[in-house]
């Protein structure tokens, strides 16, 4: 037996917390502390393998470079289930051994047998799916929509920054410039930055906040922050969304602010908008139209915008796509558009048939990248969600990899997987590798738990405060970057 107890419960909340005895196991056996991030658990890194504890989920998982050494999700109650869980917890950790370096072998299995002491030991207790304790405590369903939230947006932060620097790029310009993949942050110094996509979609989570989800008090909150956003002198903005804050501040309402415009604007915005709304169709389609309208009325933006939300809302109320066509088959009453439409049809066909995001690229007329047309950013989007969605970072890679909009399309993809598989299944290395302030991915799970709070406790939660002078001084550090990186796209490698 490892510790004092197999299993312990955190205090106040209704998740399992691995005991202290087990940390100290994997510590030892698995190599040195690597890192450690909120209550989502804890990694440890050596010899090219990373084991990571989800505490909030009782989720182990191992890898090893890019292969998944085995995954293990325990959402049960009932005694039989806990028994064949555990059984099959412990085959699945025995076949990993097979899988890993022969130098570690022998440390691996000495935690496949305290992982068996665990899981065959005394059960000390289990959260409840779909169920809240008189105490307050938080379900387990619950505490899976929040790590969904929490998700979209650090999903949307981390496909920002890495794409960021390959904007505009083909791919294959993006390749000599930037490497192949594995993708890691190249914005400055080894290090990212996130753009005007995230910060959109942490304006309208705050907008979400201080309505409550209200469209009328939404799209006025929205205005007003977009228009403070635009006081703070922001380095990159689309040219649409560009004239219609300039009409905010002359007068227009927020209904008729908008400009003919199917820019991808309102896409990148549409993620966190799915993951709050999940519960309520009506109120997402509410939702998305008056974020949409905000900066473009060109009825495809709004199609595009409304599909990217579905999916998202798909994602957070499932936490996977098994059925394809089922779900292509159910945003398609919702398209008008015929050339959005075929696209969308592409995606379902190349999906299905498993072909490449290079390939599905090529058959949509993208060999130079992915534009900033919405019917070409959604598809691409979408295609890259449905067909690696057994690995959401590879889902994000791909989507950067075909060059184009790259912040955007790496932001609305990131947004989705995050949605769909929680902050959890976001590589930490990425998280931690991006360099922000004052919206730092701290304040960003904060603003994204905050969002989550106000769904599961049915009360007003009021947006979370930010320290807008430093904003200013963000930006100038910012721009000064971005002018070095237009500078070196001038010389080769072409």
């Amino acid at each position: 037996m490892i510790g004092s107890k197999p299993f312990e419960l955190f205090e106040g909340r209704r998740w399992i917390w691995f005991g202290p005895g087990l940390r100290k196991a994997v510590r030892k056996y698995a190599g040195r502390y690597f890192s450690q991030y909120g209550y989502e658990g804890i990694t440890y890194y050596k010899y090219g393998i990373s084991c990571t504890l989800h505490l909030r989920f009782c989720r182990i998982e191992f890898y090893r470079y890019k292969g998944d050494l085995g995954s293990l999700i325990i959402p049960v109650s009932d005694a039989a289930s806990i028994r064949y869980v555990r059984k099959q917890a412990y085959e699945e950790l025995v076949m990993t051994t097979d899988k890993i370096p022969g130098a570690v072998e022998r440390q691996m299995n000495q935690i496949v047998e305290n992982y068996k002491n665990v899981l065959e030991g005394d059960f000390m207790g289990w959260p409840i799916a779909d169920e809240e304790s008189s105490d307050g405590s938080i379900s387990f369903e619950e505490t899976q929509i929040r790590d969904r939230i929490i998700g979209c947006l650090l999903g949307t932060a981390v496909g920002d920054a890495l794409g960021l620097p390959r904007e505009g790029l083909t791919r294959q310009r993006a390749c000599r410039l930037f490497g192949p993949a594995p993708l890691n942050h190249r914005f400055v110094f080894g290090r990212g930055m996130i753009s005007d996509d995230t910060e959109h979609a942490t304006m309208v989570a705050q907008a979400l906040l201080a309505s409550s989800g209200d469209p009328d008090a939404f799209a006025r909150s929205l205005a007003w922050r977009m228009r403070g956003w635009l006081l703070g002198v922001p380095a990159g903005i689309g040219f649409a969304t560009l004239r219609a804050i300039i009409k905010l501040c002359l007068g227009w309402p927020p209904d008729k602010s908008g400009v003919y415009s199917a820019g991808n604007g309102p896409a990148m915005r549409a993620p966190i908008i799915g993951a709050y709304a999940y519960r309520d169709q009506a109120s997402l389609i509410e939702l998305v139209r008056a974020s949409t309208r905000l900066t473009h009325t060109d009825p495809r933006a709004e199609q595009g915008a409304l599909i990217i939300a579905l999916a998202s809302s798909y994602g957070v109320a499932h936490g996977s796509v098994g059925d394809v066509s089922g779900f292509i088959s159910s945003i398609r009453p919702y398209i008008e558009d015929k050339q959005l439409l075929e696209s969308i049809n592409a995606v379902e066909e190349h999906v299905l048939c498993e072909s490449s995001a290079e390939k599905f690229a090529e058959a949509l007329g993208l060999t130079n990248g992915v534009s900033g047309f919405v019917n070409h950013t959604v598809p691409a989007a979408l295609f890259c969600w449905l067909r690696y969605r057994t690995d959401a970072c590879e889902a994000i890679a791909k989507v950067i990899l075909l060059g184009g909009d790259t912040d955007t399309t790496g932001a609305i993809v990131g947004g989705l997987v995050g949605a769909t598989y929680g902050a959890s299944s976001i590589c930490p290395q990425w998280i931690a590798g991006i360099a922000e302030w004052p919206r730092s991915t701290g304040w960003i799970r904060e603003l994204g738990g905050r969002l989550a709070d106000s769904l599961s406790d049915h009360k007003a939660c009021s947006p979370l405060p930010l320290f807008w002078p430093g904003i200013l001084v963000r930006n100038l550090a910012f721009t000064v970057i971005v002018f070095y990186h237009g500078f070196r796209r001038l010389f080769p490698p072409y």
